[in-house]
């Protein structure tokens, strides 16, 4: 006894020293778990005794279904007073060995959406040249909930039904399951009642009592890729082994190191082409989040060399290091070059280490805006734009030389905001005064000895000098974060749908984005959130807005698809860079909306009008003749300019749809229409400006949001988010790149319809220009 005690606590102190879990459950599981070694003489796993055909969690069940989960290679032993059975399964394929009856098994599995799995398994008796079959199958209707299990072997007439339950996700089940011949009930019918607890991670006690008045008694211990199982009915014992290629759920973790993650290339929302990382921000904050949560990693290497990202984007990873830093965990970062963007998010990390080349440069911020005026001036041509909105100056770079005074005051506000955002950052970061950091920026340019000297750079190394710091060996941050532990949940986990509107609002599909970037197509976006509507495993969705706005008819339309979906789920919205004009009437959905302190949103206003081209035409020596009818006819004309009488006509159309737009507003947010109307006149704000005015509710980055609909509406912590759209695949990208080439050759006179995205007099809900920090 005094051996099991000594064991019991120094189990108990490894397990203390890698998990988090509550010491009273250890003082009294680890004494339980020691002594049932002892009375067996070994330990562990789900072995006789328990169910079969409800809840086999082994290949050596009844039930062949289990080869249906999939999980990977596993190559499984189970022993009584000696080797008996040998198993090899991978993926759907399981073949094994039965070493006292000389049994040959074959079988395979497979499962749709891990609610119907299937499986059949051949055995072939060489000592008794016999030969049968068993089909088997599990219905798993709801995540965690009931597992229905049914077998059934034809050549023998034997068929098994059972049902387990879980009334508390996975810390308890409960199973019953029921053995026939032929269908026939009776008095003796076969059946074996259990349960199992699971008390601590990855160790489990469980028991069943049979129709032959035996009870068996069992306990499972999991440790990272092993999983070892034991049971008795006190006059036999049975030992399973399992070694999977995924690591079964587990408490006691392995030495703790560092990650390496590289962010060497731009950062990007949500990487659909089939070319590329194919890493989400979300994939990158999510990593580090799940690294900031393992007891097995102390810190991350960084390596920042061509680091790009916007700065709203830069935020949420700066404080994604944050955390990650707040649970005691190292953040070194490398870096050749570093700007502004760059050393904003480096500034967090405990060492910043660049070569004896490398360059720092944070020089602060500069906005330059273009005007094309004297440009179409001397070309002849003529912009006639109407705005809605003191501020709302989209249409100002074609009409004038330099900014208004209202598009200054806009303007001066933000890169006010946004300067005061890096100085406050990069001081907060290196422990540095605000006034001190503002001498350093007006600086502008240090050398990698000057960077040190000024406390903005802790080490000169070369990356081979550097990598060496943190140990070697390094693991990629994302292969860590994909690792998944061995199934053993029932049914389709939650999904959380992540929808994407990223780029310029349309409504054509095939549009060239008029500020940079991707299109948010009406047509396609519409569809894609009936898919999601419609998919009853997503219980709650979260719309990213990373939109300048665009086309004011498809910006409501998306807008009314959005507001129904919402009926039917859960919906919150994060937004990213820019959430503007129409990017922030989506957001009006009604739900919280979650903005970066760094955003860039507003711009509730409404622009409209054409360019006249007569003048070029005559330069050029064109001439135009045309017929008539309607007073209104040439409105759009790309010809003649714009009559008072027209010009009043779309002035009156642009202010329908700005009405329209605030009615929008101040419903979503309700906020009564006059003081919508005093915070719009196409103001453009960052996020921290726009909670303060009632805009957005709260300043957080995605992952966060993604949280917060989470816990809200009690989602369970193994959830999965699915990105829309989704990324395509090689050759759906080329079967779309290749139909676009040839309706562009084989309708010539359509060439150019359509590659605008807007035409002429379009009233549009757009931003009136991007805003870049590097």
């Amino acid at each position: 006894m005094k051996t099991v005690n000594a064991l019991s606590k120094s189990l108990a102190r490894g397990i203390r020293a890698h998990s988090d879990i509550n010491f009273r459950t250890i003082n009294w599981i680890i004494p339980l778990a020691v002594a049932i070694l002892f009375l067996q003489g070994s330990l562990m796993g789900e072995v006789a005794g328990f169910s079969d055909i409800s809840f086999p969690q082994n290949p050596f069940a009844t039930n062949p279904a289990y080869i249906g989960l999939e999980n990977g290679v596993e190559f499984s032993l189970e022993a009584r007073k000696k080797l008996n059975l040998y198993d090899f399964d991978i993926g759907n394929l399981s073949l094994g060995w039965d070493n006292t009856a000389g049994n040959w098994r074959l079988g395979t599995g497979g499962n749709f959406s891990n609610t119907f799995l299937f499986g059949i398994r051949y055995t072939y008796t060489r000592n008794w040249r016999y030969e049968n079959y068993t089909l088997g199958v599990l219905l798993r209707p709801a995540r965690n909930l009931v597992s229905f299990g049914l077998t059934a072997t034809p050549k023998t007439d034997s068929y098994g039904i059972g049902i387990a339950l879980r009334p508390k996700s996975q810390l308890l089940t409960v199973f019953a399951d029921l053995y026939t011949n032929n269908f026939k009930l009776a008095g003796s019918t076969p059946y074996k009642l259990g349960a199992q607890i699971e008390p601590i991670r990855g160790i489990k006690i469980f028991a069943s009592y049979d129709s032959k008045k035996t009870t068996y008694i069992g306990l499972a211990a999991q440790f990272s890729h092993i999983r070892f199982s034991s049971s008795t009915d006190n006059s036999d014992y049975v030992h399973i082994l399992q070694v999977s290629s995924k690591p079964f759920r587990s408490t006691i973790r392995g030495p703790k190191k560092f990650l390496k993650l590289n962010l060497t290339l731009p950062l990007v929302e949500n990487p659909t082409s089939p070319f590329g990382s194919g890493k989400s921000l979300y994939d990158l904050i999510s990593a580090i989040d799940r690294a900031k949560d393992s007891p097995e990693v102390k810190g991350i290497f960084v390596d920042m060399s061509g680091f790009g990202a916007s700065f709203a984007q830069a935020e949420e990873l700066r404080n994604a290091f944050l955390r990650f830093k707040e649970k005691g965990k190292r953040i070194i970062v490398y870096a050749e070059e570093l700007g502004n963007v760059g050393y904003y998010v480096a500034s967090v990390a405990d060492k910043i280490i660049m070569p004896p080349s490398g360059s720092l440069t944070i020089y602060g911020l500069r906005m330059e805006v273009m005007f094309l005026k004297g440009l179409l001036d001397k070309a002849g041509v003529k912009a006639e734009f109407i705005s809605v909105g003191k501020y709302k100056s989209a249409g100002e770079m074609f009409t004038r030389e330099g900014m208004s005074d209202a598009a200054r005051e806009e303007n001066s506000a933000i890169i006010d905001e946004l300067y005061n955002e890096l100085i406050s950052g990069i001081a907060q970061g290196r422990g540095l005064a605000t006034d001190s950091v503002r001498v350093l920026v007006d600086y502008g340019i240090f050398n990698p000895v000057e960077a040190r000297t000024a406390g903005l750079i802790d080490s000169i190394l070369f990356l081979e000098e550097a990598q060496k710091l943190p140990g070697k060996h390094l693991k990629d941050i994302y292969k860590f974060a994909s690792i998944r532990t061995f199934d053993e949940g029932w049914g389709n986990p939650p999904k959380i749908a992540l929808i994407y509107a990223t780029g310029t609002i349309t409504s054509t599909n095939g549009s060239l984005p008029i500020l940079g970037g991707t299109n948010v197509v009406q047509s396609s976006f519409v569809k894609m959130l009936e898919r999601v509507e419609k998919d009853k495993d997503v219980k709650a969705a979260v719309l990213r807005v990373d939109s300048p706005g665009g086309s004011a008819i498809a910006s409501d339309i998306i807008l009314n698809s959005l507001l129904r979906l919402a009926k039917k789920k859960p919906l919150v919205v994060s937004m990213g860079t820019y959430a503007a004009s129409g990017g922030y009437l989506i957001s009006c959905t009604g739900g919280r909306i979650f903005a970066d302190k760094s955003t860039i949103t507003g711009s509730i206003g409404v622009i409209s009008g054409k360019f006249a081209l007569k003048g070029l035409y005559d330069k050029l020596g064109i001439t135009i003749d045309t017929l008539q009818r309607g007073k209104s006819a040439g409105i759009f004309t790309t010809y003649d300019t714009l009559t008072p009488e027209l010009k009043s006509k779309l002035e009156k159309d642009a202010t329908y749809f700005y009405k329209i737009f605030l009615e929008r507003v101040s419903k979503a947010r309700s906020i009564d229409q006059d003081s919508v109307s005093s915070i719009a006149e196409g103001r453009v704000y960052t996020g921290f400006s726009a909670k303060n005015i009632g805009l957005v509710d709260s300043l957080c980055g995605l992952s966060e949001t993604v949280e917060y609909i989470r816990t809200s509406e009690r989602i369970p912590e193994d959830f999965e988010v699915i990105s829309y759209p989704s990324r395509r695949d090689l050759f759906s990208f080329l079967f779309e790149r290749v139909q676009g080439i040839m309706r562009f050759i084989h309708e010539p006179e359509k060439k150019l319809e359509g590659t605008l995205p807007f035409r002429n007099g379009e009233p549009l809900f757009i931003m009136p220009y991007i805003i870049e920090v590097k």
